[in-house]
């Protein structure tokens, strides 16, 4: 979306929509490996993941403490959203639409458009890596999303009025065969993604994972999209886990599930029907300390304000007194004017 501009109503027919022609996109209308027809294909991304690559499971949020960001394994949270009001509003297509429907929500690429018209194109195209919704602007209308969730307690963005510390709420609403391409997330930050309706398939690898080794290094961006990604990668890194050449996880995220994305790993995901989920990645007070030697070393201009912050006697003293540096790390002196004006360099090409 276009830096607050007033959304415009875009009617069937007029060129672009994507319920005509899949939109203007040769990426986002291409056809050309006709995946939405592959059986082979759908078995693979539908099987069960092996049971050595499964993530581990908790029963419910409430079982959730501060040792999941010390043992740095992804979880998938059981039971995660049956409190929330989004577990109604958000809980099928239809139950979106009710309340939601009318509501104009853009994507890349694509002019808005209204939430029921892309629920019917993702349901209805054939392209090999369809439109995504990733909403990060809730105004006006839209602003009422955020109030039908509350993220888990151990995972609340308590640190919120420092900058770089956390990022917008993601929303995502798509079809079979949206998703997202490997990546990691930023600035040693972690991730929770819960899914209210729809089936999402995780691949996570471990930080330090060389993926020019694995010869994943070219297809951080792959314009196949990532069911293509899944399609052509996963068997064989599912037998070089069971190798032991790489460590990974996986999983097939249900309705209700909450999956946590430790700070470090890579990770993509597809969905596998038309699914809607909320997502946030950040830093908070329970997950500084164990998250620290990672931020001094590839960021150390930000750790190192971002410590003096927290020393402030109105900032968080405690926690401040639990970041130490690790052992030969080289000194760094903030030389901000500002101390809101952060050096987001990262110093190294690899994971610490």
């Amino acid at each position: 979306m276009d830096g607050g501009k007033p959304l415009q109503r875009l009617e069937r027919g007029a060129p672009g929509h994507p319920l005509d022609d899949d939109g203007p996109s040769l990426l986002h209308g291409s056809r050309a490996r006709a995946l939405h027809a592959d059986a082979r294909a759908s078995a693979l991304l539908h099987e069960q993941p092996p049971t050595a690559n499964r993530m581990r499971t908790m029963a419910s949020a409430a079982d959730l403490d501060a040792g999941i960001f010390e043992r740095g394994e992804p979880v998938v949270v059981h039971g995660a959203t049956s409190e929330w009001r989004a577990a109604q509003r958000w809980a099928s297509p239809e139950a979106l639409c009710q309340h939601y429907g009318d509501i104009l929500f853009g994507s890349s690429g694509l002019q808005p458009l209204e939430l029921q018209s892309y629920i019917q194109y993702s349901k209805e195209t054939a392209a090999d890596f369809p439109y995504y919704i990733v909403e990060r602007e809730f105004e006006d209308e839209r602003a009422a999303l955020l109030e039908d969730y509350q993220a888990p307690l151990i995972f609340a963005d308590d640190l919120a009025d420092i900058p770089g510390t956390s990022s917008q709420p993601h929303w995502f609403l798509g079809g079979p065969r949206t998703g997202s391409l490997m990546h990691i997330d930023p600035r040693s930050t972690f991730g929770w993604n819960a899914c209210l309706f729809g089936r999402k398939r995780w691949c996570m690898l471990a930080p330090g994972t060389d993926m020019d080794e694995l010869g994943l290094g070219d297809t951080m961006g792959a314009e196949g999209g990532p069911y293509a990604w899944f399609v052509d990668h996963l068997s064989e890194l599912q037998a070089a886990a069971a190798a032991g050449k790489v460590c990974m996880r996986e999983c097939i995220q249900e309705q209700g599930e909450l999956v946590f994305v430790p700070f470090g790993w890579h990770h993509c995901i597809v969905n596998l029907e038309v699914s809607c989920a909320i997502a946030h990645t950040l830093i908070n007070t329970p997950a500084l300390p164990a998250v620290w030697p990672r931020l001094r070393a590839r960021y150390p201009a930000f750790a190192i304000t971002l410590r003096e912050m927290l020393q402030c006697p109105n900032g968080r003293p405690s926690l401040a007194a639990q970041l130490l540096d690790p052992v030969g790390t080289a000194d760094v002196v903030s030389t901000q004017s500002n101390p809101l004006s952060i050096d987001w360099q990262d110093v190294s090409e690899n994971p610490v």
